[in-house]
C-alpha cells in the first residue's frame, strides 16, 4: 500500500496491513510506504500490520523516502508505541514533532486519537532541517562543514570532536561545527640554529619550535589564530599568530630555554577561526607537548640523510648541556 509524492495522508486506519514480495528488493518496502514529500499525519497505525521479504519478515511497519523532497510523519497513533518507520534516500529531512499514545471509539465507532495522549518529542540538535535527539548523534551524521544548531539544553563545553575532525564553537554557545583535521597539521617540533636575522644560535640557550601548516582555504586574518602554552607545571600564556609563510606554515617559538629547563615540558595548544554559513566559531586543537632535551636528542640521533647543519647544532648542543650537568 502506498501514496506517491507530495500527497498527505490523513484520518486513516492500518490494522492486518500485510505487504509480501518473493524478491529480495533493495527498494522501499514495507506495509505501508509513502514517498517524497508526502505529509503522514493524524493516521493510527494499529495492530498487525507486516511485510515479508523473500520469506523474511522486515521490521518496517512505515516506509517514508526522503530524496525528492521532505516528508511529515508528525501527529500520529503507532500502536500505543513510539513511532516506527524507516526512511529511504534520506537526502531530505523527515520531520516527526509529536505523537499520540491512546485511541478512543467516537459516537460512530470510528477510532479517534486521544488529543490528551500527545507526546512531544525533544530534540537536541539539527543540521539543516535534520534534527537529531542528541548531540552525539548529531555529530556521528555531520560532514566537514557542516554547521549544528543547539536546540535543546545539552552543555557544549563538555562536548568533544568526532574521530578525524576539528570541532567548532560559536561565541554564544549555540552553533558547533565541524572540519576534517587535515585543515591544519601539527608538522613537529624543531630546534631552530639560525636566527631571523640569518645569524647563528649560540649554544648558550635554546629555541625551540612548533610547526603547524594550515590548508590553503585558511586566509591568516590578523587574530584569527594562536595559541594557549604551558611551560613546566605552573607557567601558562597566550599568543596570537603573526608570522605565515606562502606554503600556510606558520610557528610558535620559544626563545632562550635555559638548561635548567631543557627537560621541563613546553606543551602548545593552536586555535583558530572560521566563518561557515555566516557564523564564526572557534576551532582548538589538542596540546602537542615536547621538552627541549627530547627535539634536541631526535634531531642529534637522526641518521637520515640531509639536514646536516641540523644534526651538529643538536649535538653541539647536546654537548653544551651535559657540560652543564657536569658542573652542576
Amino acid at each position: 500500500m502506498g501514496w506517491g509524492s507530495g500527497y498527505e495522508v490523513s484520518g486513516c486506519y492500518f490494522e492486518g496491513n500485510t505487504v509480501s514480495t518473493t524478491h529480495t528488493t533493495t527498494k522501499r518496502f514495507a506495509s505501508a510506504i509513502f514517498c517524497d514529500g508526502c505529509t503522514v499525519t493524524g493516521n493510527v497505525f494499529g495492530e498487525n500490520n507486516t511485510a515479508v521479504r523473500g520469506g523474511e519478515t522486515v521490521n518496517a511497519t512505515v516506509a517514508v523516502a526522503a530524496y525528492y523532497g521532505a516528508a511529515d510523519v508528525s501527529g500520529n497513533y503507532w500502536n500505543g508505541e513510539e513511532p516506527s518507520y524507516t526512511v529511504e534516500f534520506k537526502r531530505n529531512p523527515v520531520d516527526n514533532d509529536y505523537y499520540f499514545t491512546e485511541v478512543e471509539t467516537d459516537e460512530d465507532g470510528n477510532l479517534a486519537i486521544t488529543e490528551e495522549s500527545k507526546v512531544v518529542i525533544e530534540y537536541a540538535a539539527k543540521i539543516g532541517g535534520f534534527k537529531y535527539k542528541t548531540v552525539e548523534e548529531a555529530l556521528a551524521n555531520a560532514n566537514s562543514g557542516s554547521v549544528i544548531e543547539i536546540i535543546g539544553d545539552a552543555d557544549v563545553d563538555s562536548i568533544t570532536a568526532p574521530q578525524g575532525m576539528y570541532l567548532g564553537k560559536s561565541a554564544d554557545g549555540t552553533k558547533l561545527a565541524v572540519i576534517s583535521n587535515d585543515f591544519v597539521t601539527f608538522k613537529g617540533a624543531s630546534i631552530r640554529y639560525v636566527l631571523a636575522d640569518g645569524t647563528a644560535k649560540d649554544l648558550n640557550t635554546a629555541d625551540i619550535r612548533f610547526s603547524y601548516v594550515f590548508s590553503e582555504e585558511f586566509g591568516f586574518e590578523v587574530g584569527s589564530w594562536g595559541w594557549s602554552y604551558k611551560l613546566g607545571a605552573s607557567r601558562t600564556g597566550e599568543k596570537l599568530g603573526s608570522y605565515h609563510d606562502d606554503e600556510g606554515r606558520t610557528n610558535i617559538v620559544f626563545t632562550n630555554v635555559a638548561y635548567a629547563n631543557f627537560e621541563k615540558e613546553i606543551s602548545t595548544q593552536l586555535w583558530f577561526t572560521l566563518t561557515i554559513d555566516g557564523a564564526e566559531f572557534t576551532f582548538v586543537d589538542e596540546y602537542k607537548t615536547r621538552t627541549v632535551l627530547e627535539v634536541v636528542n631526535g634531531i642529534a640521533d637522526y641518521e637520515g640523510a640531509g639536514y646536516e647543519d641540523a644534526k651538529a647544532y643538536a649535538s653541539d648542543l647536546r654537548d653544551a648541556y651535559n657540560a652543564y650537568l657536569e658542573a652542576n
